[in-house]
């Protein structure tokens, strides 16, 4: 028989609602709480979905009913970033074991002491870098250590997005581009590459008014050296007018292996001096669909003994926070720095 274990959720907004409809499918969990500020949006959202009698819903500021739940032994945190530290330390101080939307805090220091915390009450800490559940990625990712390519010389990570995604009120608590947005790639880099980078350097601009306003970047190259001698790249965009632009190419020493994107329809139109193709896809939440899926399964398997190590780790969550932060002082000191 199946642990059906119960659930918290904190954060109802485009995550948040992703994962929510997860764990709702999920038949290893069901959901008791939801933690919302828009008490009254998530209480509608759960009568679309016919359950409202199933499923309590409560503003942060009564949170604590959810840590002095004894029958919630999961929580999952998809609320505003600078939240995180606060609802997963609680979470964890109070026995339950969680689940957290990247990036896992805003800084390198205050993410370490989460684990802290993590190891001292015996409870497992997901950061959801959900790339690596991608199966295309990890399909790559396979291939490179089988050494099919050889060893690697450069990965080059392109990621560009629609500015719709971002809003002001998103821009104005997220941390910041490498926090928010560039963490995600750098996972992916390093995971590829398993290996960590000795420098830094960045060059960015705010082409956007929204961008510049808010005293952050909508465009950044991010280039890292490698004590093996191997370069990475990170191109991130945020005024993709054509869509979700996510692509990855390593090159080694016996070839060169590449994750395009996928299509809306993966069918092609041939005419006389003419071949049309459908767009790529147009937001993460379409792109990672499969992904958010499957990490939530790599939890629980985690948690019900089925999987014996949880692929990401604490130490590399962490240092993906130290490079964020290294590559902002790049920028504004406008030269390379060591990590």
């Amino acid at each position: 028989m199946k642990n059906i274990r119960n659930v918290a959720l904190f954060g109802l907004g485009r995550i948040g609602y992703t994962h929510f409809k997860t764990l709702l499918q999920n038949s290893r969990l069901n959901i008791k709480w939801v933690v919302e500020e828009a008490v009254d949006r998530a209480k509608q959202v759960m009568c679309d979905h016919g359950i409202s009698d199933c499923i309590q819903v409560i503003s942060p500021s009564h949170s604590q009913k959810v840590f002095d739940d004894p029958s919630v032994t999961l929580v999952f945190v998809c609320s505003p970033h600078a939240t995180h530290q606060q609802i997963v330390t609680k979470a964890l101080e109070a026995g339950k074991n969680v689940f957290c939307e990247k990036p896992l805090t805003l800084t390198s220091a205050t993410s370490q002491a989460c684990y802290d915390v993590a190891r001292r009450n015996n409870r497992v800490l997901f950061c959801a870098f959900q790339k690596r559940f991608d199966p295309q990625l990890r399909s790559i990712y396979n291939k490179v250590r089988s050494g099919v390519i050889g060893n690697i010389h450069k990965v080059k990570v392109t990621s560009h997005e629609p500015p719709a995604i971002v809003s002001r009120e998103y821009l104005q608590v997220s941390g910041g581009i490498f926090v928010d947005t560039a963490v995600h790639d750098f996972d992916l880099l390093l995971w590829m590459m398993n290996e960590r980078p000795t420098s830094v350097y960045v060059e960015g601009h705010a082409y956007r008014d929204l961008q510049q306003e808010c005293k952050d970047l909508d465009s950044v190259m991010i280039v890292m050296k490698f004590a093996s001698g191997a370069i990475g790249s990170v191109d991130i965009d945020r005024s993709s007018q054509y869509g979700f632009d996510q692509r990855v190419e390593i090159s080694g020493d016996k070839g060169v292996i590449l994750s395009q994107n996928p299509r809306q329809d993966c069918s092609v139109l041939l005419t006389q001096g003419q071949t049309t193709e459908d767009g790529i896809l147009d937001s993460f939440l379409t792109r990672w669909a499969e992904a958010y899926v499957t990490e939530v399964d790599h939890m629980i398997n985690l948690l019900d003994g089925e999987a014996t190590t949880l692929d990401v780790a604490g130490d590399d969550v962490v240092f993906v926070n130290k490079l964020a932060e290294a590559c902002l002082k790049s920028y504004q000191q406008g030269e390379p720095i060591k990590v």
